[in-house]
């Protein structure tokens, strides 16, 4: 189920869902009852929104409720389709409409959940729903493709929903989570307006309009799957929309995609002190451990850890076995995953080390006190960026340099220049 803007099985946002039944039964089960509501009033679902919009005791309860409404009608259908295929799941894919990306890009200011929750998604309900897969939806070309298709929406924004990990924060910890990445198409109607000579004379009718994707160029067209992985430890990733999404990305999406597949499809844990810039995590999972190693930057990263004992450990996508070894190193390519396996299930990592391009790390610094000294100049700008311009200048003292170099590309960094 696609959840995006108002359907029979959405509310799509809080501006929707006032009639009759839903208010009447909103008053019989929260025993809260709306004044404004008179039966036979032209005007009763609107002054019901003023009321319950009016009070933030009244406004959260009216949330919640349309939650609870959805989260049973959602879990109903999910044990229905178990009931006649137990492996079947429901795959909820939550598409919060680009309109509110500027809410979602001000995450440190407002937690993006809330705008979730206006849609009646609460993802806390979900946390112990064992047949219902839920999807958030990244939507990379939409920097872009919003430029023309809705103009009014701050531009900035859609590149920050996409590459903070605050805006999917509420989802990271449920058990059972997949990544969809739509893809926006481009359309033109170039078969009428230009069309190809000769096609006529041959009895050829063109196709008048044509449709493509934008995918980035090399590597860099791995960044939504690193998202999905770094950020949710997602068991799935898809792509797709209206054409084929992998032109122009396939040799890199086969090798990225060779390591995925070797993971089990399970929940991954977090390996402390190992997330960024290279981010590793371990399951163990029918006696075997199993762990992987990514590099969550668009730059080459020397990395290397320590295991608590000597262990055998194999290279599932390489299928190169290590023998006896008490260390790893691996020369990480922008965006490379390394997926690895070992028979010893109480293997852990004691300290791990990176290394990145000099030259690279010093631009990132630069960057950043290029922000710190514009913020000084405006004052109000200083004010108003306060939080993001302070988690900046933490995540370069911890090192977390793949989180602040997508932090210096949210919509805050850009209005700053």
């Amino acid at each position: 189920l696609v959840i995006s803007r108002p359907k029979l099985f959405s509310f799509g946002s809080l501006a929707s869902g006032y009639n009759d039944i839903n208010l009447q039964s909103f008053q019989k089960e929260s025993g809260i009852k709306i004044p404004a509501y008179i039966p036979g009033n032209p005007d009763r679902f609107k002054n019901s929104y003023d009321w319950l919009m009016s009070k933030p005791e009244t406004k959260k309860a009216w949330i919640d409720w349309r939650c609870q409404v959805l989260y049973k009608h959602y879990s109903q259908m999910a044990r229905t389709i178990a009931s006649y295929r137990p492996d079947l799941k429901l795959n909820l894919n939550i598409f919060v409409h680009l309109t509110q990306n500027d809410r979602l890009a001000d995450y440190l200011n407002q937690a993006p959940v809330e705008a979730m929750r206006e849609m009646g998604f609460d993802p806390e309900l979900y946390r112990d729903e064992p047949n219902i897969v839920v999807s958030p939806t990244l939507v990379p070309a939409d920097l872009r493709w919003a430029r023309s298709h809705y103009t009014p929406v701050a531009t900035n924004a859609n590149r920050t929903v996409l590459t903070a990990p605050e805006v999917v924060s509420s989802m990271n910890d449920l058990p059972r989570v997949a990544v969809t990445i739509h893809d926006r198409y481009f359309e033109d109607a170039i078969g009428r307006e230009e069309p190809l000579k000769g096609l006529k004379d041959l009895g050829v009718d063109e196709m008048v309009w044509r449709a493509s994707t934008l995918n980035p160029a090399g590597f860099h067209s791995l960044e939504p799957y690193v998202f999905a992985l770094n950020y949710l430890d997602a068991a799935s990733i898809i792509k797709g929309g209206y054409v084929i999404g992998s032109f122009g990305m396939d040799e890199e999406l086969t090798t990225f995609s060779q390591a995925f597949q070797s993971l089990p499809a399970v929940k991954f844990d977090d390996v402390p002190n190992m997330a960024d810039p290279v981010r590793v995590r371990q399951k163990v999972v029918d006696g075997k451990m199993y762990f992987y190693v990514l590099n969550c930057l668009p730059e080459a990263v020397e990395f290397s850890m320590k295991l608590n004992k000597a262990s055998d450990v194999t290279d599932l996508v390489k299928n190169k076995q290590f023998n006896k070894v008490r260390s790893l190193a691996f020369d990480l390519a922008p965006y490379d995953l390394r997926v690895f396996e070992s028979t010893s299930t109480g293997l852990s990592f004691t300290r791990s080390d990176f290394q990145l391009n000099e030259k690279w790390l010093k631009q990132l610094g630069r960057s950043l006190e290029r922000l710190e000294k514009l913020a000084e100049e405006k004052p109000s700008a200083k004010a108003k960026y306060k939080p993001y311009l302070e988690q900046a200048r933490t995540c370069w003292d911890q090192k977390h340099y793949a989180r602040l170099y997508f932090l210096l590309q949210d919509g805050w960094a850009k209005e700053l220049n």
